[in-house]
């Protein structure tokens, strides 16, 4: 069985194997597949929010993960 932090470890490395897979055939094969970027660029030319929507996704995961870090060479006023 799968516990833990590893189903968490196994699922980003999933995701980044199909990222790595699809965006090489996407160079690969130019005319029958997009990259992602130009898969972002085709959704926000026809809903231009989708790009604010992607922002706020990626900055609302950065501050859930990020907020209460301080790093050992900080400086804290307390």
């Amino acid at each position: 069985m799968i516990t833990g932090d590893l189903i968490w470890l196994l699922g980003l490395v999933g995701a980044i194997a199909f990222f790595a897979i699809v965006e090489g055939e996407a160079f690969k094969h130019p005319a029958r597949i997009n990259t992602l970027s130009q898969i972002i660029a085709l959704i926000g030319s026809i809903w231009p929010m989708s790009i604010w929507f992607c922002g706020v996704f990626a900055g609302g995961l950065a501050v859930h993960f990020f907020w209460h870090f301080c790093p050992p060479f900080a400086i804290t006023g307390g």
